[in-house]
Parts: structure tokens; sequence; C-alpha cells
């Protein structure tokens, strides 16, 4: 299986079949994993896209959120 490039981190969770995939650059990322999803098993039924917060980066630092 070919991995994709730019991916910084990737989260799953199996009982929701809901993931987050972290990657450096949207642009370069996005049409190589739309191909994966096309050529698998898997289906895709919902796709958001957003920049990071300084809450996500507080978050991954530190392993809470600012307002805690």
């Amino acid at each position: 299986a070919k991995a994709l490039s730019g991916v910084v981190s990737s989260h799953w969770k199996a009982e929701s079949g809901q993931g987050l995939l972290t990657v450096k650059s949207i642009s370069e990322t996005l049409p190589d994993f739309l191909d994966l999803i096309k050529f698998s098993t898997a289906s895709l039924t919902s796709l958001e896209c957003r920049r990071r917060t300084l809450d996500d980066l507080f978050l991954a630092m530190s392993g809470r959120h600012l307002d805690e």
C-alpha cells in the first residue's frame, strides 16, 4: 500500500468510523487521499478541511485545551 506523503498524524475511531488526518499541505495530500479512497473498499461520507488553531497547537504540546 502506498503511504500518503505529508501526513503529520492520524487518529481513527473504529466505533464511529471517523478519523482525523493532520497534514502539512492539504493541496498536496488531498488528491492522493481521494485516490486512495476511490480505489479502496472504504467509503467517504464527509470531509472537513480547516487550518490548525492555537488551541490545536496547545493541545498537541500540553495535552490539554487552552481553557482548561
